[in-house]
């Protein structure tokens, strides 16, 4: 699958060099991971049953490897946010020990013991925007828009409102941006957005005795 620049890399990158660990937000299947592994120079998961239990067991062991170390899915184990705050203040150097990247589903607050005040940095990632993802040719500045400064004097001819209408429903998500038939595009869309509102199998036992509408 084709990477494409993400805008936050320069954003994580900036944090990683304030901050001893840069922890990466944003809804499931935006692309976190794969783009927090540009930064990585080792990595763990907690995409299973075993890892996860080994990383509430002993968060040392999960912690140990050649830093930047990535840790995908870290609320899985929330205890992880309070030893990685340690291991920075005993380490020589404060600065890109851990990337931590996790959806937006909360950690438990009620294992986290502080704020991560002056050790923890956040960054929000969405899905690509049109930019991103080479469908828009950037020339009028939202920004300016809205601080008054840009007239829309400009027109899109190279695409019509169908092709509108089929990037607002396919959305930004990597997996299907990159895909070049626009029927499976719109599917892997629908499929991820059935899935998320499928509370059966929720990692929150508050939500899986909800029933979606």
């Amino acid at each position: 699958m084709q990477y494409l620049k993400r805008y936050v890399e320069a954003e994580i990158e900036f944090k990683m060099g304030v901050a001893g660990v840069v922890v990466v937000l944003g809804p499931k299947f935006c692309g976190k991971t794969t783009t927090a592994k540009l930064f990585a120079h080792s990595l763990f998961s907690l995409d299973e049953k075993e890892k996860i239990e080994m990383a509430q067991s002993d968060p040392h062991m999960v912690l140990s490897g050649e830093t930047p170390r990535l840790v995908d899915e870290w609320q899985m184990a929330p205890n992880l946010w309070n030893v990685a705050r340690s291991e920075v203040d005993s380490r020589n150097d404060k600065f890109g020990q851990y990337i931590f990247t996790g959806s937006s589903t909360p950690a438990d607050m009620e294992e986290i013991y502080h704020s991560g005040a002056g050790r923890i940095a956040k960054v929000m990632m969405r899905p690509l925007s049109l930019y991103e993802s080479l469908e828009s040719k950037g020339l009028i500045s939202l920004k300016e828009l809205f601080e008054g400064k840009e007239k829309v004097s400009y027109i899109n001819e190279d695409y019509s409102s169908k092709d509108t209408a089929f990037y607002i429903c396919r959305g930004g998500w990597p997996l299907a941006v990159n895909c070049k038939d626009p029927a499976k595009a719109l599917f892997i869309t629908k499929n991820y957005v059935d899935v998320l509102f499928d509370f059966e199998n929720s990692k929150n036992k508050k939500f899986r005795n909800k029933k979606k509408d």
